[in-house]
C-alpha cells in the first residue's frame, strides 16, 4: 500500500470585515492589472507544514486556546524577487506577534525559524524591477493601519494558488 505524502499546510492570521474587504479588493485589482493570481489577504504565522492535516488541526486548536488575539500593524510596501513576496506590506514584528510565531513554531516544528518576516502579500509572481519599483511608489502613500487577528486559519497551500483552501479557523482565546 502506498503512503500519501502529507499535504502542505499553513497557519494564517487574516483580517476580517472592512479591512479584509479593502485588502482583498486591492489584491484582486493588482492581479487583474498585472496578470497574476489573486489570493486571500493574510499574514503567515507558520508556512509550508508537512505534517498530517489531523495533527495540524489538533495543534492549531491548542494554539488558539493558548494565544490571545494579536494586533497586526501594517507598515510599508516593499518588493522582492521572491515569488510569494513579490509585492507586500511589511508587518511590524511586535512582541505579541513574535511570541505567537515562536510558540506556534515550537508546537509544530520544534524550532522557530530565525528568518521570520511577517508580511501581507499584495502580489505573487515575478515582476520587472521597474514595475515593482513603480508599484512601491504608487502604494507607499497609502495608510495601511492595522487589524486585530482574532482567529488562526489553517490553509492547504499545495499546488496552484487557485487550489489553496481554508480548512478551518480557530478563535484565539488565550489571555
Amino acid at each position: 500500500m502506498r503512503m500519501h505524502a502529507p499535504a502542505k499546510l499553513s497557519l494564517w492570521l487574516m483580517p476580517e470585515g472592512e479591512v479584509h474587504d479593502r485588502l482583498a479588493d486591492l489584491i484582486e485589482r493588482l492581479a487583474s492589472r498585472l496578470g497574476t493570481v489573486p489570493f486571500a489577504p493574510h499574514v503567515t504565522l507558520i508556512g509550508a507544514l508537512s505534517v498530517s492535516e489531523g495533527q495540524v488541526m489538533d495543534a492549531t486548536r491548542g494554539l488558539a486556546d493558548a494565544l490571545a488575539p494579536v494586533s497586526v500593524n501594517l507598515e510599508r510596501v516593499e518588493a522582492s524577487d521572491q515569488y510569494f513576496q513579490c509585492l507586500y506590506v511589511r508587518v511590524h514584528v511586535s512582541e505579541a506577534l513574535r511570541k505567537s510565531h515562536t510558540f506556534a513554531a515550537r508546537q509544530l516544528l520544534t524550532d522557530a525559524p530565525s528568518d521570520y518576516l511577517p508580511h501581507l502579500s499584495l502580489v505573487y509572481g515575478k515582476l520587472e524591477p521597474c514595475t515593482s519599483a513603480g508599484l512601491v511608489r504608487e502604494l507607499e502613500t497609502k495608510l495601511w493601519g492595522s487589524f486585530e487577528a482574532r482567529r488562526i486559519h489553517v490553509w492547504r497551500t499545495e499546488g496552484s494558488v487557485r487550489d489553496w483552501r481554508d480548512l478551518g479557523a480557530f478563535t484565539l482565546a488565550g489571555l
